[in-house]
């Protein structure tokens, strides 16, 4: 309390400091992400309940799933055990379900080329992390996955493995990866968001009648806040402030919307 506390006083005391042309890219990759995460980890959530309601035998039938589109509609697939044609399929809007039907058999629709390249990047993604020794399980529920599709049609494929949140009273900021899987299908090295898991409280003891609004978190592995950050915050729905030791910066994060940085006062 008394480092929010200081971070608020801060940022009213002080002015924004300037982001440089690298910071800004990573900042606009950073806000796009995380909003693109978000939007399909709904999607697969609220996908598979209404799937499985409108399912005959899932476990017989359904081989898999892949979100693509864009953040703001996104659609779901789940695909056949064979990976070739699709089962089920969901329209979102704003994070919504707004269609989902399963397909006739005289429906024969065929996975796209982009879709079967996501599927094969997953599994190459999912390869490298179960042989890396450095990668930590900080959860006993398997990581939930999300497959982003390349910037370019050569592009790389990001690979997401994010510890889930099993409980309402605190979100995880640690135990999040990634895997980049070139157009050839091989993994490259894998990205690690933090140094060891780590459960923010959601629920944290304030005095009687208050509410938490905010969650402050330091970052020290990147010099701006990640698409994780992005992510925690459009799930919590609250504001993320995440300091920066390294710059001695606070970054106010709302939603997708990163804020400008403010610089630390160094006096206690």
């Amino acid at each position: 309390m008394a480092m929010l506390l200081w971070a608020f006083a801060t940022m009213l005391a002080e002015g924004a400091s300037a982001k440089n042309s690298g910071q800004e890219k990573a900042l606009e990759r950073a806000s796009q992400r995380g909003a693109l995460l978000y939007a399909y980890d709904q999607a697969a959530w609220h996908g598979t309940d209404d799937m499985l309601a409108k399912l005959t035998d899932p476990s017989n039938t359904i081989g898999g799933y892949i979100v693509d589109g864009p953040a703001t509609n996104p659609r779901l697939i789940f695909f056949d055990k064979a990976g070739r044609k699709a089962v089920y399929v969901a329209a979102f809007r704003a994070n919504r379900l707004v269609e989902g039907r399963v397909l006739g058999a005289a429906e024969n629709v065929a996975l796209s080329e982009l879709d079967r390249r996501m599927l094969l990047a997953l599994a190459s993604a999912r390869a490298a992390i179960l042989t890396d020794s450095s990668v930590r399980a900080c959860s006993s529920k398997p990581f939930n996955t999300v497959v982003l599709p390349p910037d370019s049609v050569d592009g790389a494929i990001s690979v997401y493995f994010l510890t889930p949140q099993t409980s309402g009273k605190a979100i995880p900021f640690g135990g999040h990866y990634e895997v980049d899987v070139d157009a050839s299908g091989k993994a490259g090295s894998i990205r690690h968001f933090t140094n060891s898991c780590l459960d923010m409280p959601t629920q944290p003891q304030l005095p009687s009648g208050a509410k938490p609004e905010v969650m402050f978190i330091t970052h020290s592995l990147d010099p701006v806040p990640t698409e994780i950050h992005v992510f925690n915050s459009l799930v919590l729905g609250k504001r993320v402030l995440v300091g920066i030791p390294s710059t001695n910066t606070i970054w106010p994060i709302q939603g997708a919307l990163i804020g400008e940085p403010v610089p630390l006062s160094k006096k206690p």
